[in-house]
């Protein structure tokens, strides 16, 4: 008769990265440290994250050949950033039209109390961990 041995793997994130081990037997030393955790080998395992990520800043580094995907901001508030856009640019003093720039920042401030519900409905605190038989 086979015995299945159970595997206690667990994960951990450390700066913007997750980290996954298990415990092993044998205590192993490495740079004066000694654990009984040791990192689990990936190389035939898949591993599959779910989660809710949040973009990174937008910079004057994006052209028009970038992939929109590349952003992180969905769709639907791509049409809010150059809203704000315009609005500004009715502000330069060379085509100075407070009326138009009044108008766009009232169309953006629409679209970032949007963005806000949107965010904060998918939005999760908190979370379970479930053991799971590898």
């Amino acid at each position: 008769m086979a015995t299945s041995t159970t595997r206690q793997r667990y994960w951990y994130l450390d700066k913007r990265r997750i980290g996954i081990v298990e415990k092993s037997n044998n205590a192993t030393t490495q740079e004066a440290v000694t654990t009984d955790y040791s990192s689990i080998s990936v190389a035939d395992k898949t591993i599959r994250v779910y989660g809710i990520f949040k973009p990174d800043a937008l910079n004057s580094t994006l052209t028009a050949d970038d992939d929109p995907a590349l952003t992180e901001i969905p769709v639907q508030f791509h049409e809010v950033i150059v809203t704000r856009a315009i609005a500004s640019g009715y502000k330069d003093p060379r085509n100075m039209q407070i009326d138009m720039a009044t108008y766009f920042d009232a169309e953006y401030d629409k679209g970032l109390r949007e963005a806000k519900k949107f965010s904060k409905s998918r939005y999760r605190s908190g979370a379970v961990i479930r053991p799971y038989d590898f």
